[in-house]
Protein backbone atom coordinates (compact mmCIF):
# COMPACT_ATOMS: atom_id res chain seq x y z
CA UNK A 1 0.00 0.00 0.00
CA UNK A 2 1.09 3.54 -0.71
CA UNK A 3 0.22 5.05 2.69
CA UNK A 4 2.11 2.14 4.92
CA UNK A 5 3.78 3.83 7.83
CA UNK A 6 7.68 3.20 8.54
CA UNK A 7 7.81 1.69 12.07
CA UNK A 8 10.76 0.92 13.82
CA UNK A 9 10.19 -1.43 17.29
CA UNK A 10 13.02 -0.77 19.10
CA UNK A 11 11.54 -1.69 22.59
CA UNK A 12 8.75 -4.30 23.43
CA UNK A 13 6.50 -4.18 26.75
CA UNK A 14 5.30 -7.50 28.67
CA UNK A 15 2.11 -6.49 30.08
CA UNK A 16 -0.71 -8.45 31.75
CA UNK A 17 -3.21 -5.20 32.13
CA UNK A 18 -2.09 -2.60 30.84
CA UNK A 19 0.98 -0.80 29.14
CA UNK A 20 2.64 2.66 28.30
CA UNK A 21 4.11 3.59 25.08
CA UNK A 22 7.16 5.75 24.01
CA UNK A 23 7.84 6.89 20.51
CA UNK A 24 8.33 3.77 18.11
CA UNK A 25 7.88 0.78 20.29
CA UNK A 26 5.84 -2.34 19.96
CA UNK A 27 3.54 -3.16 22.60
CA UNK A 28 2.78 -6.94 23.37
CA UNK A 29 -0.17 -7.46 24.76
CA UNK A 30 -0.71 -10.85 26.18
CA UNK A 31 -3.62 -12.79 28.67
CA UNK A 32 -7.25 -12.76 27.53
CA UNK A 33 -8.68 -10.07 29.33
CA UNK A 34 -8.87 -5.86 29.22
CA UNK A 35 -5.61 -4.42 27.50
CA UNK A 36 -5.52 -0.61 28.15
CA UNK A 37 -2.82 1.07 26.35
CA UNK A 38 -2.12 4.86 27.59
CA UNK A 39 -0.78 6.91 24.73
CA UNK A 40 1.30 10.49 25.28
CA UNK A 41 2.99 12.77 22.94
CA UNK A 42 2.80 11.69 19.32
CA UNK A 43 4.15 7.79 18.44
CA UNK A 44 4.12 4.96 16.12
CA UNK A 45 2.69 2.05 17.86
CA UNK A 46 2.85 -1.71 16.82
CA UNK A 47 0.23 -3.70 18.89
CA UNK A 48 0.70 -7.69 19.02
CA UNK A 49 -1.06 -10.08 21.29
CA UNK A 50 -0.42 -13.42 21.96
CA UNK A 51 -4.08 -14.50 22.96
CA UNK A 52 -7.74 -13.51 21.62
CA UNK A 53 -7.75 -9.83 23.42
CA UNK A 54 -11.50 -8.85 23.95
CA UNK A 55 -10.92 -5.65 24.65
CA UNK A 56 -8.22 -2.73 23.35
CA UNK A 57 -7.92 0.72 24.89
CA UNK A 58 -6.42 3.46 23.79
CA UNK A 59 -6.47 5.86 26.44
CA UNK A 60 -4.87 9.04 24.04
CA UNK A 61 -6.26 11.89 26.44
CA UNK A 62 -2.90 13.93 25.73
CA UNK A 63 -2.07 13.19 22.24
CA UNK A 64 -2.65 12.91 18.40
CA UNK A 65 -3.46 9.79 17.53
CA UNK A 66 -0.10 7.85 16.43
CA UNK A 67 0.40 5.15 13.56
CA UNK A 68 -0.67 2.19 14.44
CA UNK A 69 -0.65 -1.42 13.52
CA UNK A 70 -2.14 -4.05 15.28
CA UNK A 71 -1.39 -7.60 15.02
CA UNK A 72 -4.59 -9.66 16.53
CA UNK A 73 -6.67 -12.34 16.21
CA UNK A 74 -9.82 -10.86 17.77
CA UNK A 75 -10.02 -8.04 19.71
CA UNK A 76 -11.85 -4.87 19.55
CA UNK A 77 -10.22 -1.66 19.98
CA UNK A 78 -11.85 0.89 21.44
CA UNK A 79 -9.82 5.26 21.39
CA UNK A 80 -10.87 7.30 24.17
CA UNK A 81 -10.43 10.35 25.63
CA UNK A 82 -8.89 11.47 22.55
CA UNK A 83 -8.49 14.99 21.57
CA UNK A 84 -7.53 15.00 18.18
CA UNK A 85 -7.27 12.14 15.69
CA UNK A 86 -6.74 13.95 12.18
CA UNK A 87 -3.71 11.84 11.85
CA UNK A 88 -4.62 8.68 13.09
CA UNK A 89 -3.61 5.37 11.08
CA UNK A 90 -4.90 1.92 11.73
CA UNK A 91 -3.16 -1.06 9.64
CA UNK A 92 -4.57 -4.37 10.28
CA UNK A 93 -1.66 -6.81 9.13
CA UNK A 94 -3.15 -10.29 10.16
CA UNK A 95 -5.42 -12.70 9.53
CA UNK A 96 -8.13 -11.85 11.88
CA UNK A 97 -11.61 -13.69 12.82
CA UNK A 98 -13.11 -10.04 13.35
CA UNK A 99 -11.88 -6.85 14.63
CA UNK A 100 -14.01 -4.12 15.28
CA UNK A 101 -12.67 -0.38 15.82
CA UNK A 102 -14.72 2.16 17.76
CA UNK A 103 -13.76 5.63 16.38
CA UNK A 104 -17.44 7.21 15.98
CA UNK A 105 -17.21 11.22 15.20
CA UNK A 106 -13.84 11.57 15.51
CA UNK A 107 -11.10 11.95 12.70
CA UNK A 108 -9.64 9.14 11.37
CA UNK A 109 -7.36 9.67 7.89
CA UNK A 110 -5.76 6.07 6.79
CA UNK A 111 -7.08 2.49 7.32
CA UNK A 112 -5.56 -0.04 5.86
CA UNK A 113 -6.10 -4.37 6.62
CA UNK A 114 -4.77 -6.97 4.90
CA UNK A 115 -4.35 -10.79 4.94
CA UNK A 116 -8.08 -11.60 5.92
CA UNK A 117 -8.70 -9.02 9.03
CA UNK A 118 -12.39 -7.97 8.78
CA UNK A 119 -13.67 -4.17 9.66
CA UNK A 120 -17.32 -4.76 10.44
CA UNK A 121 -19.79 -1.72 10.18
CA UNK A 122 -21.39 -1.46 12.92
CA UNK A 123 -19.10 0.34 14.51
CA UNK A 124 -16.08 1.29 12.05
CA UNK A 125 -17.38 4.71 11.42
CA UNK A 126 -15.14 7.57 10.15
CA UNK A 127 -16.79 10.78 10.63
CA UNK A 128 -15.76 14.61 10.74
CA UNK A 129 -12.83 13.58 8.41
CA UNK A 130 -12.25 15.72 5.39
CA UNK A 131 -10.48 12.48 3.48
CA UNK A 132 -10.14 8.92 4.25
CA UNK A 133 -7.93 6.63 2.84
CA UNK A 134 -8.99 3.12 2.61
CA UNK A 135 -6.67 0.04 1.37
CA UNK A 136 -7.74 -3.59 1.16
CA UNK A 137 -6.04 -6.37 0.19
CA UNK A 138 -5.42 -10.22 0.12
CA UNK A 139 -8.91 -10.89 1.29
CA UNK A 140 -9.53 -8.64 3.80
CA UNK A 141 -13.20 -7.12 4.21
CA UNK A 142 -13.97 -3.56 5.16
CA UNK A 143 -17.50 -2.32 6.15
CA UNK A 144 -17.25 1.16 6.65
CA UNK A 145 -19.83 3.90 7.21
CA UNK A 146 -18.16 7.81 6.78
CA UNK A 147 -19.76 11.05 6.29
CA UNK A 148 -16.34 11.92 4.66
CA UNK A 149 -16.56 14.28 1.73
CA UNK A 150 -14.32 12.08 -0.27
CA UNK A 151 -13.02 8.60 0.56
CA UNK A 152 -9.46 7.32 -1.58
CA UNK A 153 -10.19 3.98 -1.97
CA UNK A 154 -7.55 1.08 -2.59
CA UNK A 155 -8.58 -2.93 -3.47
CA UNK A 156 -6.10 -5.69 -4.47
CA UNK A 157 -5.80 -9.45 -4.50
CA UNK A 158 -9.23 -10.16 -3.87
CA UNK A 159 -10.39 -7.13 -0.63
CA UNK A 160 -13.67 -6.34 -0.31
CA UNK A 161 -15.22 -3.49 0.92
CA UNK A 162 -18.53 -2.11 1.60
CA UNK A 163 -18.72 1.80 1.90
CA UNK A 164 -21.83 3.72 2.68
CA UNK A 165 -22.78 6.74 4.41
CA UNK A 166 -22.41 9.87 2.84
CA UNK A 167 -19.54 10.14 0.52
CA UNK A 168 -17.58 10.24 -2.79
CA UNK A 169 -15.74 7.23 -3.68
CA UNK A 170 -12.23 7.45 -6.06
CA UNK A 171 -9.90 4.66 -6.67
CA UNK A 172 -9.30 1.36 -8.13
CA UNK A 173 -10.30 -2.30 -7.94
CA UNK A 174 -7.70 -4.50 -8.98
CA UNK A 175 -7.26 -8.65 -9.26
CA UNK A 176 -10.90 -10.05 -8.25
CA UNK A 177 -12.04 -7.30 -5.56
CA UNK A 178 -15.33 -6.09 -4.98
CA UNK A 179 -17.16 -2.93 -3.92
CA UNK A 180 -20.14 -2.81 -2.46
CA UNK A 181 -21.65 1.24 -1.88
CA UNK A 182 -24.82 2.16 0.05
CA UNK A 183 -27.70 4.09 -1.72
CA UNK A 184 -26.04 7.55 -0.88
CA UNK A 185 -22.55 6.89 -2.01
CA UNK A 186 -21.48 8.39 -5.57
CA UNK A 187 -18.50 6.39 -7.64
CA UNK A 188 -16.79 9.77 -8.98
CA UNK A 189 -13.90 7.87 -10.49
CA UNK A 190 -13.09 4.20 -9.86
CA UNK A 191 -11.59 2.29 -12.09
CA UNK A 192 -11.47 -1.53 -12.22
CA UNK A 193 -9.23 -4.14 -13.21
CA UNK A 194 -8.73 -8.14 -13.89
CA UNK A 195 -12.07 -9.24 -12.68
CA UNK A 196 -12.65 -6.73 -10.24
CA UNK A 197 -16.37 -5.49 -9.72
CA UNK A 198 -18.67 -3.14 -8.40
CA UNK A 199 -22.24 -3.49 -6.59
CA UNK A 200 -24.95 -1.66 -4.90
CA UNK A 201 -26.59 -2.40 -1.50
CA UNK A 202 -28.58 -0.84 1.02
CA UNK A 203 -26.85 1.53 3.46
CA UNK A 204 -25.58 0.61 7.07
CA UNK A 205 -28.01 0.21 9.41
Amino acid sequence: MNFNPSILAVSIALVSASASASSNQVIHLSGDHLNSIVISNEMDVVVKCDAEQPRIEINASDAVMPHMQTQVTQTAIDIVNHKDLNEGFFSFLKSSPEVTIYVRDHSVQHLDVQNGANLTADHCVFNNTEQLSIAGENGAHLEVETNSPLVNLVLNSGGSAQICGETTIHGQLVSGSFLKTGEHVHISAVSTFFGSSLGKTGDCS
